[in-house]
């Protein structure tokens, strides 16, 4: 009788052993697994109360983050969210916060920017009033840059280049810009059918342009050594530009 209670006590404390053992495993595999999963919150718009598409997204140098949205600006603080609209309720299409500085802001027929760490609706200035009467029709302002002391706002009617509070309009040879980016500090644009155009001294420059090339939309230009570039499409291709 003893033995059998001694083999039993025995099981029973084997037992207790693995379902430590087993425990303590899983709380090992918790805790890696939360050292290796980043940590993400998600915030649907039942929680930040705008629009169902963001299309643009920055910081500012103090945390707060802002999201273009097609309510107007989502302003995230961390803990709570506001909107701010603009004038004219469009969606907002992009966005650039240069550290130190105003937050500019590209909607639908409408662009401007908010001061620094400034982002309410009574401290926004348009600077709509500055474009051309003929060309205040230009519909969604995709991307925006912003280098020394000259801002571009890019649409595909046109690009509006302000400086000094004036405003220079590059316009389309075909029916419409096709994208924008920067190359060594200085606006590039595709322009289907023309190739890829340089901005310099005031005009647009031929850069580029290629059968194979113009047809298709470029998502970057990239330079490499000994002068080169390396052309990235929407497509996933590449090509390699020796400047010549």
């Amino acid at each position: 009788m003893k033995k059998s209670i001694y083999i039993l006590e025995n099981k029973a404390f084997i037992y207790r052993l693995c379902l430590i053992y087993i425990l303590t495993s899983l709380s090992g595999l918790n805790v890696m697994g939360q050292m290796q999963t980043p940590l993400i919150s998600n915030y649907g718009k039942e929680v930040h109360r705008g629009g169902t598409q963001n299309w643009a997204v920055t910081a500012h140098t103090d945390g707060m983050m802002y999201f273009g949205n097609n309510s107007g600006v989502l302003v995230f603080d961390g803990l709570d969210w506001d909107i701010v609209p603009l004038p004219n309720r469009t969606f907002v299409r992009s966005l650039h916060q240069e550290e130190e500085g105003p937050l500019y802001v590209g909607g639908q027929n409408e662009f401007g920017y908010f001061p620094n760490g400034q982002v309410k609706p009574e401290y926004y200035r348009s600077l709509k009033q500055l474009v051309p009467d003929e060309h205040s029709d230009f519909e969604d302002v995709w991307r925006i840059f912003d280098r020394a002391d000259t801002t571009y706002f890019c649409t595909e009617k046109a690009v509006f280049v302000i400086h000094n509070k004036t405003c220079r309009v590059l316009s389309p040879k075909g029916d419409r810009f096709e994208n924008f980016f920067l190359y060594q500090d200085q606006l590039c644009i595709q322009e289907i059918g023309t190739g890829l155009l340089i901005y310099k001294n005031g005009k647009l420059h031929p850069f580029f342009s290629d059968p194979w090339i113009n047809s298709r939309r470029i998502a970057s230009v990239l330079p490499i050594s000994g002068g080169e570039q390396l052309i990235l499409t929407q497509e996933g291709k590449i090509f390699r530009f020796d400047g010549k």
